[in-house]
């Protein structure tokens, strides 16, 4: 029964770990003192490494909290752990999601000692560490008796890149939303929470500089935006939680949400936004149009990004491809073009690309700009060194590697699908292996991809029901994106275990299969 039951510890964490040794073994599990030290001995770790563990401790025991070491010894049990060390070997809080190191391991001696690469690293470590602890099945009416498997792990992510992405603009969500989507990352061991702020419905940003600070007329109403010190407070919390706030805003198309500081900001054509709203870009040729975008970057980098937290700067600017018929129905920018032989549409829109990217790359805060697959059309001219290209819908991969810039895949992991990426499987709860079985590296070369994630609109839901639809379907494309592997099926079962952990978090899930009730959800 015990060999039945280690399984079951040794094959539920999610993702699934590169190496894994295990004892056979087991320890009851009393609540765990923690210690972090660097790599010569020193106490030198940030504080919030201490807060995040506390924070993962919680998901260990889904029941009661555990037996005090003396309580199992009056229950003749001696064999038990009751504390956890963390060994950093780099304490630093310097983060480029392109170069940080999350490998960890954790082993056994009188305690659990992790060693973890990074304190980025250490939350994955701690992620893997609350799958370990699980309710004793040999007792299992028992709400306080817990056991941990003493299975040792070599592990480190296959992509550098694992991203969620969410919309904080069609649907504003509270800070306590967009916590809790951190935390689903952090759980899924994903290091990048892509947040769309801007679009064509609202403008949620409220910036303290001129001219920029008048977009936030822009929001839905005048209390629903992000000022800098929530942006500051968002990307403390998600640091903490091993994971990288990148803010996407949008331009030059979605941007007409951008009229209400100015309405000769967006080209004028009526019709075409009262079809959609998506169709109006901005007016690259009214003076102040670059003012607005200059200001828009660099405050939205140095909310999110300020120098304290020793984060290396990436912003999403959308670069979705331009609607030019709205602008050949806005009569000023029409009659430029007539007048200025040589002028056109397209040519507006790349010296418009190019006065951004030359902006960018004169900051100090050397940031890496994420442009959509949009943004290749146009004969655009890219900036290999600080751009990167998201794509959703993968038409212009060789374009990219031709170009040689870097890429994140999504193509095919649009949660908001009643069945993404081909729809193999009928039932949505079963959806989620069609997202395991995405390979983001198909048609790219191989040292260009650099990682990839799910994105969700906020168009089919709200609020915690995106949850709902994002979590625990997300979950296969987190396994592909750590293991670096591709499987049309998978275990559900551990996915499941996982879910429950989320559940316990306070995560809005939605069904994974027919599973059993999670722990902690039986009667008295």
């Amino acid at each position: 029964m015990f060999q039945i039951l280690l399984y079951s510890i040794q094959d539920s964490i999610v993702p699934k770990p590169k190496a894994v040794q295990d004892s056979w073994q087991f320890l009851h599990v009393t609540p765990l003192e923690f210690s972090c030290e660097d790599s010569k001995g020193a106490k030198t770790c940030p504080e919030y490494v201490a807060k995040n563990f506390a924070y993962f401790q919680k998901l260990m025991f889904q029941r009661d909290d555990p037996y005090t070491k003396e309580e199992y010894v009056s229950k003749n049990i001696n064999e038990t752990i009751s504390s956890v060390k963390l060994i950093l070997q780099d304490v630093s809080n310097n983060v480029d999601i392109q170069e940080v190191n999350e490998s960890y391991s954790i082993s056994f001696t009188s305690e659990v000692v992790i060693n973890a690469a990074s304190p980025m690293a250490s939350a994955r470590a701690f992620a893997s560490l609350a799958q370990y602890v699980t309710l004793s099945n040999v007792n299992e009416s028992d709400r306080k008796m817990y056991i941990m498997g003493k299975t040792t792990i070599q592990d480190a992510p296959h992509y550098k890149w694992r991203q969620y992405q969410a919309d904080a603009c069609a649907h504003f969500m509270t800070l306590d939303d967009i916590k809790r989507i951190i935390d689903a990352n952090s759980l899924q061991k994903l290091n990048v929470l892509l947040l769309t702020l801007t679009c064509a419905h609202s403008f949620p940003l409220a910036f303290q500089q001129k001219p920029q600070n008048r977009l936030v007329f822009g929001s839905w109403t005048p209390y629903h935006y992000y000022d800098k010190a929530d942006m500051l407070e968002l990307q403390q919390y998600a640091q903490m939680r091993g994971v990288v706030i990148v803010p996407e805003v949008r331009m030059p198309s979605h941007a007409f949400s951008w009229r209400h500081a100015d309405p000769k900001l967006v080209a004028d054509c009526p019709a075409l936004a009262a079809q959609n709203p998506n169709n109006v870009p901005l007016n690259p040729l009214y003076e102040r149009t670059m003012d607005y975008v200059k200001g828009t970057i660099s405050e939205t980098i140095e909310s999110f990004f300020p120098s304290s937290l020793n984060i290396r700067p990436y912003i999403h600017l959308g670069g979705h491809a331009v609607n030019f018929e709205c602008m050949k129905q806005d009569r000023a920018i029409s009659n430029v073009i007539l007048n200025s032989p040589g002028l056109t549409y397209e040519k507006i829109w790349r010296d418009f690309h190019q006065n951004i990217l030359t902006y960018v790359d004169q900051l100090k805060s050397s940031p890496i700009v994420i442009f959509d697959e949009g943004a290749l059309l146009n004969d655009n001219v890219f900036n290999k060194n600080i751009t990167l290209v998201h794509f959703t819908i993968s038409t212009q991969k060789q374009k990219a590697n031709q170009n040689q810039i870097k890429q994140i895949h999504s193509s095919g992991l649009d949660l908001g699908l009643m069945h993404p990426n081909g729809g193999h499987h009928y039932f949505w709860q079963d959806t989620w292996m069609d997202l395991q079985r995405q390979d983001i590296q198909q048609g790219s070369e191989n040292n260009l991809t650099i990682g990839g994630g799910c994105f969700q609109t906020s168009n089919n839901c709200y609020a915690q029901s995106c949850e709902q639809h994002a979590f625990d379907r997300a979950l296969g494309a987190g396994e592909n994106l750590w293991t670096g592997t591709v499987s049309a099926w998978g275990d559900s079962t551990r996915m499941q275990q996982l879910g429950c952990r989320m559940d316990h978090a306070g995560i809005g899930t939605g069904p994974l299969e027919i599973g059993q009730p999670c722990l902690g959800q039986v009667r008295d």
